[in-house]
C-alpha cells in the first residue's frame, strides 16, 4: 500500500513540476484504432496527398489550422492578407494604448509640478524655492529678505534649538 502512495506522490510531483506544454500540438483522430492522437509534430503524411484524417493545429492552446480544410490559393491569400491586417490594427491599437496611458502619465505629472506652485515655501527644498521666486524678484523684495535675515541673525538663535 506504501508503494501505492509513493507512485502516486511521484506522478503528482512529475505533473506539477513538468507543467503544461506550451508549444505547437497537431491533433487527429487515428482511423484504425479511433483513438484521438496529439503530438508536438505533425504526422509524416501532414500536407501529403494521401487524403488522411481531419488534422487540427493549436498554438498555446488556439486553433490556428485546420489542415484538412481545402483552401484554394486566391483564397488562401485572401484570407493571409486578413490576417495580417488585423495584426497590424492590433498593433495600432496597442500603440494608441500605450500613447494614451504616457499622455495620462505626462497630465498626471504636470498636474503634481502645478500643484508644487500652490505649496508654501518651507514645503519647497532650495532649488524648488528659487525656481518659484525667481520670477517674482524685485530688488524691493531682495532687500526685505535681507533684512528679516540680519534681524534673524541679530536674535542669536542657534538653529538647533540648543
Amino acid at each position: 500500500m506504501s508503494r501505492f502512495y509513493s507512485y502516486c506522490l511521484l506522478i503528482v510531483l512529475l505533473v506539477t513540476l513538468v507543467g503544461p506544454a506550451s508549444a505547437r500540438m497537431y491533433q487527429w483522430i487515428d482511423p484504425v484504432t479511433g483513438s484521438g492522437q496529439m503530438y508536438g509534430k505533425p504526422p509524416a503524411w501532414c500536407r501529403s496527398d494521401w487524403n488522411g484524417p481531419r488534422i487540427r493545429v493549436f498554438d498555446n492552446g488556439t486553433i490556428v489550422d485546420d489542415i484538412s480544410i481545402l483552401v484554394f490559393d486566391d483564397e488562401m491569400q485572401a484570407l493571409r492578407q486578413e490576417a495580417f491586417r488585423q495584426f497590424d490594427e492590433s498593433q495600432r491599437l496597442n500603440a494608441l494604448k500605450r500613447l494614451e496611458s504616457e499622455a495620462l502619465r505626462e497630465a498626471e505629472r504636470q498636474d503634481r509640478l502645478s500643484k508644487v506652485d500652490e505649496l508654501p515655501v518651507a514645503a519647497l527644498g532650495d532649488e524648488e524655492v528659487d525656481e518659484a521666486l525667481s520670477d517674482n524678484l524685485t530688488e524691493e523684495t531682495i532687500d526685505q529678505f535681507k533684512d528679516l535675515i540680519n534681524e534673524w541673525d541679530s536674535l542669536n538663535i542657534p538653529l538647533d534649538g540648543q
